[in-house]
C-alpha cells in the first residue's frame, strides 16, 4: 500500500485507528512536541473564535502571527500568486457547525516552504498567538498539512497520502483534495493556536525546494480542476479520490502508480467500515 521507507506509511498508522474504532485521528511527526494537551481544542470556552470574511485562498497564518519583525509569512502548499493579494479579513463566529477537521500551527519551526525559509531563515524560531481558532467557510481553501491535525471519523477515508509524491507534497496534496470534498459538501474545518513546538528535523532547503516545485506552479490550477468535478448524490469519497488523484497524475503532482496504491486503500477502508462519504 505504501512505497518502502516514504512519508505515506503513516497510512498504517491511520488505519490502526480505525480497527480500534478512534472517534478522532490526531496526528503529528516526531520533530514535534506538545505543549499543551492537544485535545484542549475541544474546550470552547479556551478559544476566541473567529470566521473567515470571502472566498478563495485564506493564509491564517496573517491572523495568528505576531512577529513584526516580517512582513508576511505562509504555510507549505499556499499559491505563490495570492501571497500579496489575498489579505485576510475576519469577524467573531458564533455559528455552531460542526468541525470535521482541525489543523493546527506549530510554534518554533512551523511548516513553512522552502522559499519562505531560503529568505527568513533568521526568524526561525515563532510564537504565534495563543487561544484563537479560525474558521472557514465554503469556497475557502488554505493548506492542510500532518504536522498538528484532527480528523474526525467520518472522513478518515480521506487522509490516504499519496505514496508517489515527493516528501514535501504527499500531505499538502491530500489537504488540497479534502478541501475540495469540504467544499463540495459544504463540511467545515478549522486552524487553531499552537498546541506543538517543532524543533525541526535537518532539512536541505534546496532539496526541499526542489520537491516543492509542483506545488508553487500547480495549486491554483489544480484546485480549480478538481472543484470542477461533479460531485452529486452518487459520487461517493472512494470515486472522488480517484477522480481526483488522475487529475493530479496530469498536474505531475503524484506519479501514475498512485492509482493501483489508492485502490488499496479503499479496499482496506471498507473491508474496515470506514465512511464513504455518508456523512450529515
Amino acid at each position: 500500500m505504501v512505497r518502502y521507507n516514504h512519508y505515506s506509511r503513516k497510512n498504517f498508522g491511520y488505519l490502526l485507528a480505525a480497527v480500534q474504532k478512534s472517534e478522532w485521528i490526531f496526528e503529528t511527526d516526531d520533530d514535534n512536541f506538545l505543549q499543551i494537551s492537544p485535545d484542549s481544542i475541544f474546550c470552547e470556552n479556551k478559544f476566541k473564535n473567529y470566521s473567515s470574511i470571502g472566498s478563495g485562498w485564506i493564509n491564517p497564518y496573517k491572523l495568528f502571527s505576531s512577529n513584526k519583525k516580517i512582513g508576511n509569512i505562509w504555510p507549505r502548499g499556499f499559491p505563490l500568486e495570492a501571497i500579496n493579494s489575498n489579505p485576510l479579513k475576519i469577524k467573531n463566529y458564533s455559528e455552531k457547525k460542526f468541525v470535521y477537521l482541525y489543523q493546527g500551527i506549530a510554534n518554533g519551526n512551523p511548516d513553512v516552504d522552502a522559499i519562505f525559509r531560503l529568505i527568513n531563515d533568521e526568524y526561525i524560531d515563532f510564537k504565534f498567538k495563543k487561544g484563537i481558532i479560525l474558521n472557514l467557510n465554503k469556497g475557502q481553501f488554505t493548506p492542510i498539512n500532518s504536522q498538528t491535525t484532527w480528523w474526525h471519523k467520518s472522513i478518515f477515508r480521506l487522509m490516504y497520502l499519496p505514496s508517489f509524491s515527493t516528501f514535501r507534497v504527499t500531505d499538502i496534496l491530500r489537504g488540497y483534495i479534502a478541501s475540495a470534498i469540504f467544499t463540495h459538501k459544504d463540511m467545515a474545518m478549522s486552524i487553531f493556536s499552537p498546541v506543538v513546538f517543532q524543533d525541526r528535523n535537518e532539512h536541505n532547503l534546496l532539496s526541499d525546494f526542489a520537491q516543492e516545485l509542483p506545488l508553487y506552479t500547480s495549486a491554483s490550477s489544480f484546485m480549480s480542476r478538481i472543484l470542477a468535478i461533479k460531485y452529486d448524490q452518487k459520487m461517493t469519497f472512494t470515486k472522488y479520490l480517484i477522480k481526483a488523484y488522475e487529475t493530479a497524475i496530469e498536474f505531475g503532482l503524484t506519479g501514475p502508480e498512485e492509482i493501483n496504491t489508492l485502490e488499496q486503500w479503499n479496499i482496506a477502508c471498507d473491508d474496515l467500515g470506514i465512511s464513504d462519504g455518508d456523512i450529515g
